[in-house]
């Protein structure tokens, strides 16, 4: 199985962007406070960071718990390249999130993404050409990566594909 990203853009209300913001600005504050907890105890391990962060930032952010476990999962990436480069990890912007299966999902037959937010599921319709309808044809996404580009919002879906034969 390889995997690729199939980027589309979004075609979100008012109501929905606003959702939109501040989970995104909520999401780069929980990844913030986790990078600190991460750089003051010395951690980069993934289960060693979920277990020292978890509750707090449940409590402290009212993030969805998937929500929070994928930006202890960015975080931890983020310590481990910062690690390999020898550097000290930047802090985070609100400029996307991170999906995974269990809180996003593609609608092929209405073509919207539904998405959990600090406001509630939202399901969003996307604007797609004829290349992003034919590679999500028939697939189930497992994880994708919402991304804010100035007043544009795009999300970038993993989709796997079988391997053609040798």
């Amino acid at each position: 199985m390889s995997k690729r990203t199939i980027r589309c853009q979004m075609g979100p209300t008012a109501p929905m962007i606003e959702a939109l913001d501040r989970t995104c600005e909520t999401f780069a504050a929980a990844c913030n406070a986790i990078l600190a907890t991460a750089v003051q105890e010395g951690v980069s391990n993934n289960v060693t960071l979920h277990r020292l962060v978890y509750g707090q930032i449940r409590a402290d952010f009212r993030l969805s718990a998937n929500l929070v476990v994928r930006a202890i999962r960015r975080v931890s990436a983020a310590m481990h390249a910062a690690k390999r480069r020898k550097r000290t990890p930047k802090q985070f912007r609100p400029t996307s999130i991170d999906y995974d299966a269990r809180i996003f999902s593609y609608r092929e037959a209405d073509e919207t993404v539904s998405l959990t937010t600090m406001s509630g599921r939202l399901h969003i319709p996307l604007r797609l050409g004829a290349y992003q309808r034919e590679a999500l044809r028939g697939k189930k996404p497992t994880a994708a990566t919402v991304v804010k580009h100035g007043h544009r919002w795009n999300i970038h879906i993993v989709v796997e594909d079988d391997d053609p034969p040798p």
